[in-house]
């Protein structure tokens, strides 16, 4: 790898992704005729980072220049037509973006990223139902797909499919099982999709996330969905009775509930208090935490 990659490498990793970084390292890179002569064929990656970070920044000039040269030496290339085909996108051309990836898909029907970015141009049209066909047949066949799973249980929750939802992040956990915030957006569907039986399968998923990952290693969101979760369910006891399965202690289930209740409320306290959050966002917390303790101090 050529020094100039890898400086275009070292920025590229950055976090957030500092596109503005890779357009200006690269454009000086290739303005320059001996910068350029040195990368060799590393030219061609680093044509590709420019073009994608152009993209980035709407600067359509710049990744149109980009691309002819990449056509230029890689003419109908598969790679290439799907750079292509992401310009068409930005550009609002999304007839010929899903004409383009239709037919990279015919010529090669396990062409992951095609369907990807047909699903992609069919939810910024509006056509949910369709991506949503689209998506399913593609886990059909890639099932171990997470990142398709992700966002079917997304389209699943635009068109207020919540079971289905459920579904989806249910197989995430099964490809990631030490993933804490698959267990926390599981729960979260849960407890969305209601009913007594979801709000303690919900108050179960939540509670493995926190044990995953604790709200003080940046999980306070499931610190906050335990709160809720235990408030709700203490609030509809009598239904919650009814949903227990038979092998469970009514008043062992609602112990528990008040139990991590009580805990969680008094962590959100405690993390209001450490003095690491602004003023208001602690004074929140805490009349968040108040309203939610089911036993009062």
């Amino acid at each position: 790898m050529s020094s100039g990659l890898e400086v275009l490498t070292a920025i590229g990793e950055q976090k957030p992704r500092n596109s503005r970084g890779i357009l200006k390292a690269g454009l000086d890179l290739l303005g320059s005729f001996n910068l350029r002569r040195g990368l060799g064929d590393d030219i061609w990656e680093v044509r590709e980072r420019v073009f994608l970070a152009a993209l980035d920044e709407f600067d359509l000039d710049t990744a149109e220049k980009m691309l002819k040269e990449i056509e230029k030496k890689f003419p109908d290339s598969v790679r290439m037509n799907k750079l292509k085909g992401l310009l068409f996108e930005v550009q609002g051309n999304y007839k010929d973006a899903r004409t383009l990836y239709g037919k990279l898909e015919k010529e090669n029907e396990h062409d992951q990223g095609a369907v990807k970015r047909k699903v992609a141009i069919l939810k910024a049209l509006g056509h949910t139902d369709k991506a949503l066909k689209e998506l399913t047949s593609y886990l059909e066949v890639f099932q171990s797909d997470q990142e398709a799973w992700q966002e079917l249980a997304l389209l699943n929750v635009d068109l207020g499919n919540y079971a289905a939802a459920t579904f989806c992040y249910e197989e995430l956990i099964l490809h990631a099982p030490t993933n804490p915030f698959f267990h926390l957006i599981c729960g979260e569907s849960m407890y969305t999709q209601g009913g007594a039986r979801n709000m303690l399968d919900a108050r179960k998923y939540i509670s493995q996330s926190l044990v995953m990952r604790p709200a003080e290693k940046g999980n306070l969101r499931a610190l906050f969905g335990l709160a809720v979760t235990t408030n709700t369910i203490q609030k509809n006891a009598s239904s919650v009775a009814l949903a227990i399965a038979d092998d469970e202690d009514p008043e062992e289930v609602e112990s528990m509930n008040r139990k991590l209740n009580k805990w969680a409320c008094d962590k959100l306290l405690e993390i209001s208090n450490n003095g690491k959050m602004c003023h208001d966002l602690s004074k929140m917390v805490k009349e968040v935490a108040g309203d939610l303790q089911v036993e009062k101090n």
